[in-house]
């Protein structure tokens, strides 16, 4: 099947007008998640359908490779320290390692059940999975490749965001309503609180120190702040929310709405929905917002959206 992946510029860039397509990337199957390459720009595309990781030039917005992973292939991260990305891999209960400079697969870490999404942590240089149908968060060592811990969390745990600014894990937990939060120090659940229906995505505004999560069953977004951990907005958005990114220079959010066939752009100031773009009607569609500061992060190394 064939699938689309669109990128948009977002208000406050000087690519072109805002807060509209500039492009579109037909790519096969299922694309399920993306991953940026802070390191050489690129932006790889997890399928779902294929198991297969598209490669996309950032520069030209053209698919230069295709590398084949593992089944279901989901989310991941990138860990600028070592050039690798992490992706998970539903059905096989892995995540395949990939070296960025060469497109390889150089490992395969067994996890818990039905891993589904990831996030690397720049402080400890480990890498959070959700392990989806096991309510766990596994932790993996980048520097060996070899998981060192498991994390209890709430059911089905979905996206998965580490916070620079306080050391914390983010998990969202689709089933239980909840938002798990993690001490990256000592992999211990510090805190659990109750979001919208269904929460699915996690992003981060770095600069007003905010956690958004995405409420696909809620058609809601649930503003966390990360320095006392508690809620602090919520904001109605389309149907179905999935996934989330910033815009660091304007501090707006947007949020893909699965079934309305928008995108949602949330003022970080404000909590109030700026406005509303419309991307068509896409069966399976995944939002690249084009965000340069993003992909020139090295400590980061996040996904546009955790996507």
């Amino acid at each position: 099947m064939l699938a689309l992946v669109l990128v948009l510029v977002p208000a406050g860039t000087v690519l072109g007008r805002p807060n509209t397509v500039i492009a579109t990337v037909s790519v096969f199957g299922t694309p399920d998640g993306i991953i940026t390459d802070s390191n050489n720009g690129n932006i790889y595309v997890t399928d779902n359908a294929t198991s297969t990781l598209t490669v996309i030039s950032g520069t030209t917005n053209t698919v230069v490779a295709t590398i084949q992973i593992g089944s279901a292939s989901g989310g991941g991260t990138f860990d600028p320290s070592n050039r690798e990305l992490y992706v998970t891999n539903l059905f096989t209960n892995t995540v395949s390692v990939i070296n960025d400079t060469s497109n390889l697969v150089i490992a395969s870490i067994a996890v818990g059940p039905n891993p589904v999404r990831a996030a690397f942590d720049s402080q400890n240089l480990d890498v959070y999975v959700a392990d989806n149908g096991g309510s766990t968060v596994s932790v993996i060592d980048t520097g060996s490749n070899t998981v060192v811990a498991t994390i209890p969390v709430g059911a089905h745990p979905a996206g998965v965001l580490f916070d620079p600014r306080n050391g914390d894990i983010y998990v969202a937990n689709f089933n239980s309503a909840t938002l798990s939060v993690i001490d990256g120090s000592t992999d211990v659940v510090i805190k659990t609180l109750v979001v919208g229906l269904e929460p699915d995505g996690v992003a981060l505004d770095a600069k007003g120190g905010n956690v958004y999560v995405t409420n696909y069953g809620s058609n809601t977004v649930s503003v966390i702040s990360d320095l006392t951990n508690t809620i602090v907005a919520t904001v109605a958005v389309g149907s179905s929310p999935e996934y989330a990114a910033f815009v660091p220079s304007s501090r707006d959010a947007y949020v893909t709405n699965r079934f309305s066939n928008t995108i949602s752009v949330i003022s970080g100031r404000t909590f109030t929905i700026l406005t509303t773009v419309v991307v068509g009607s896409i069966r399976v569609a995944l939002i690249l917002i084009r965000l340069t500061e993003t992909f020139m992060s090295p400590t980061t190394g996040t996904a546009l959206s955790q996507f």
